[in-house]
């Protein structure tokens, strides 16, 4: 019968000492960094969702298609991940790319923004760096800023602000202690979904954000077999998300 650790008793073991000691006893970590590549280019379900549900507040037009809504979503995500990017690495990205910090986000945005970051596993001794995609020869549209659908959006979140919660992005040096990076997910028939953790740390507001965002990385910490943590139990995807965007409306009408 196994004892629990407070009962285990403290072993001596005479050698253990001096130079023998430090060398066993230290656990230090060997810097082993690993990547993370975010998925913006996939990132369509909640965008579009909070662009549905904040056209439906309006009585009028929205003056941003949800196409470019959408793209601009991707876009100050990538503006996130390249500074993130400049933080973990200590040098700047090869595609870096301007973009007020000023500029107001939706809120389920503005919380996956203030999610991005470096984690480091005290674990197992890796630091978990999430980085930008690599680009392809002829790369999507959401890699440049357009400054016709920039002003576009700018318009339109002033104009919805009162109907919508917002926020602003995050500071460029808060990047640190991210859990999030150590989730996985899968989806099953009928529309459930779970999400597991590799290790402890990740909160029930990383689960969440997780849950409702399409999957967030090309590459994992670890594959969903080998996350034993489970942080969701199977739910269904639409109503979750939905539930989690609708949850940010102020009124109902403009």
């Amino acid at each position: 019968m196994d004892l629990p650790d407070a009962k285990r008793p403290k072993l001596s073991i005479p050698s253990l000492k001096g130079e023998l000691l430090a060398m066993i006893g230290r656990m230090d970590s060997d810097a082993h960094i690993m990547d993370l590549a975010f998925n913006i280019g996939g990132q369509d379900s909640l965008s579009g969702a909070v662009w549905d549900q904040i056209s439906d507040l309006l009585t009028v037009e929205p003056i941003i298609s949800r196409e470019n809504f959408i793209r601009m979503w991707k876009t100050i995500i990538l503006k996130r991940l390249v500074d993130v990017f400049s933080k973990e690495k200590g040098r700047r990205h090869n595609h870096y790319i301007r973009l007020d910090y000023s500029i107001i986000v939706p809120r389920p945005l503005g919380e996956l923004l203030y999610s991005i970051g470096q984690f480091r596993n005290l674990h197992n001794g890796i630091t978990y760096d999430v980085v930008p995609p690599t680009q392809s020869a002829q790369p999507e549209p959401w890699w440049t800023v357009d400054n016709t659908i920039l002003n576009q959006w700018i318009r339109f979140i002033n104009r919805v602000s009162f109907l919508y919660e917002m926020l602003e992005m995050p500071k460029v040096t808060e990047f640190r202690d991210r859990p999030i990076n150590m989730l996985n997910l899968a989806d099953t028939a009928g529309g459930l979904r779970t999400v597991r953790s590799y290790t402890t740390g990740p909160t029930p507001s990383d689960g969440l954000l997780f849950f409702v965002n399409d999957d967030l990385f090309t590459n994992h910490a670890a594959s969903y077999d080998n996350c034993h943590l489970i942080v969701t139990e199977a739910r269904t995807l639409q109503a979750v998300r939905d539930s989690y965007v609708g949850s940010y409306v102020k009124q109902t009408t403009a």
